[in-house]
């Protein structure tokens, strides 16, 4: 066993801000003694194998928390504050050495795993560097968080790492240590005081893939493309289909046969992009996710939560959740809300049915809509034939064709919901946004005839965000499709 020192960060500087680093103090570099070294030529395509190895090793960790919180500050072109403190924590890294000037044929040599066990902690840095190695009498080991595109780094369990030092390693897999807080009673200066501690919880450590530069790979990208199409959204329509779930928007038909497949994959890698990023390098960002996704499987975006306490991979709300399920008795949603939003299937199922409640609101009424304009006609056309009055003719002529032109935007809206990425575009607007801004949307996009984006006000401003990166999802996903078989 040998003990390197490692300094966790460095300077960054971005868009004329400095941004404070991460220091970690001693770790642990643990030789792959204990693991069997196989001759065979290892590659990316052999990652369950090599996570499953970044498993035993990581779990063979003792990682401490300590009583100290540190307060950690976050800046990128979207924001610039601290986020909520955090207690001092050791975390487990796995490195895989990874060597692409041994190139096979199939993305370069990938070697043995390391762990390191290093020390968060916080220090403010003003135009400074790493401290001098020099001084240090250990060797030096240098593990930088590096920042995303937007400049943010503090991305707990799934920060972007990069080993400088030791060089030609890959950070594959991290372990980070969870804790619950509990008070007792401690006797301090001869009086009974209630006192918080912090109290271990090695059963519930987040083991997880985070995304580098390093791990974007056309095998995991694929890999993720793979898993999210056939083992997440085929299984989670096939279950509805299975189950006999009903259409509320469509009567008569089962919810898993008015869904577009295209839909469900669509929504993660929108709900898990910076829209910024988006605009900047949308290949780059949408597979991000495919590289989580493809890395981490099941686990990928589980523990995620938003300050809104949207959770999981499609970032769902409790309260929406809890009505869902309520609403579709028979989908066999699982009860308990945190579960069920960790669970890719069942959360894909719970979107599946979030959006026919959606399209159950608008849908009919404006089918309903079409045949009043139709039966309008209908009438106007009967007194047209049986009215001599020439006043009377021009009237109802003018209504007439007032009528006719109403029902050909009625009949082309509706057309172009059921058949068009249209349709699809108003599913995300009610699925981001509350349903009423979406339906206001639409009735002024309507009463122009349908001229023009009608993604724009009254929906919010992030709906329209929304709506921009799925757009760019979609022509994105039409060239991958043109490529790959998917």
């Amino acid at each position: 066993m040998k003990y390197w020192r490692v300094y966790f960060g460095a300077i960054l500087l971005f868009g004329g801000f400095c941004i404070s680093s991460y220091t970690a103090s001693v770790i642990e570099i643990i030789s792959r003694s204990d693991s069997q070294k196989s001759e065979r030529i290892r590659t990316w395509e052999d990652w369950d194998e090599i996570i499953k190895e970044a498993d035993i090793g990581l779990s063979k960790l003792n990682l401490k928390i300590g009583n100290q919180e540190v307060k950690l500050h976050d800046i990128s072109w979207a924001r610039n504050k601290t986020v909520p403190a955090l207690n001092m924590r050791e975390i487990g890294l796995a490195l895989l050495a990874y060597d692409q000037t041994i190139d096979h044929g199939r993305g370069g040599f990938l070697g043995e795993i390391q762990f390191a066990k290093i020390n968060q902690e916080m220090e403010d840095f003003v135009n400074s560097r790493l401290i001098d190695p020099v001084s240090l009498q250990e060797e030096l080991v240098d593990i930088r968080v590096m920042p995303r595109l937007s400049g943010s780094r503090l991305n707990g369990f799934n920060n972007i790492y990069k080993s400088y030092k030791p060089s030609g390693y890959v950070v594959v897999e991290n372990r980070f240590p969870t804790y619950k807080k509990v008070e007792l009673m401690q006797r301090i200066r001869g009086k009974i005081k209630r006192v918080e501690q912090i109290v271990r919880t090695p059963e519930k450590d987040l083991y997880y893939s985070p995304y580098s530069p390093d791990l974007y790979r056309d095998f995991l990208v694929q890999s993720g493309r793979s898993y999210q199409k056939n083992e997440v959204v085929s299984k989670a329509l096939d279950d509805l289909r299975n189950l006999g779930v009903r259409s509320r928007a469509y009567p008569g038909k089962l919810v898993a046969d008015t869904i577009k497949p295209e839909l469900l994959i669509a929504i993660p890698h929108i709900e898990q992009s910076d829209f910024g990023e988006v605009l900047v390098d949308p290949k780059t960002i949408f597979e991000r996710v495919d590289v989580i996704l493809g890395a981490n499987k099941q686990k990928a975006y589980s523990f995620t939560k938003s300050p809104a306490e949207a959770q999981g991979l499609n970032q769902f709300t409790s309260g929406t959740y809890k009505g869902i399920r309520s609403s579709y008795p028979t989908a066999d949603l699982i009860k308990d809300f945190v579960a069920g939003a960790a669970d890719h299937v069942n959360v894909t199922k719970a979107t599946a049915l979030l959006i026919d409640y959606n399209r159950a609101e608008y849908i009919p009424p404006l089918k309903k809509k079409a045949e009043e304009l139709q039966d309008k006609m209908n009438q106007l056309e009967a007194k047209l034939n049986n009215t001599r009055n020439q006043k009377s003719l021009a009237k109802l002529k003018n209504d007439l064709a007032s009528a006719k032109t109403k029902l050909q935007i009625q009949r082309q809206v509706i057309d172009r919901i059921e058949n068009t990425s249209y349709g699809m575009e108003q599913d995300l607007a009610r699925y981001n946004g509350k349903p009423k801004w979406a339906n206001k949307a639409l009735s002024a996009h309507i009463n122009i005839g349908l001229v023009g984006d009608w993604a724009k006000e009254p929906l919010r401003t992030e709906t329209q965000e929304f709506l921009v990166k799925f757009r760019n999802w979609l022509e994105l996903n039409q060239h991958w499709q043109e490529i790959h078989d998917i």
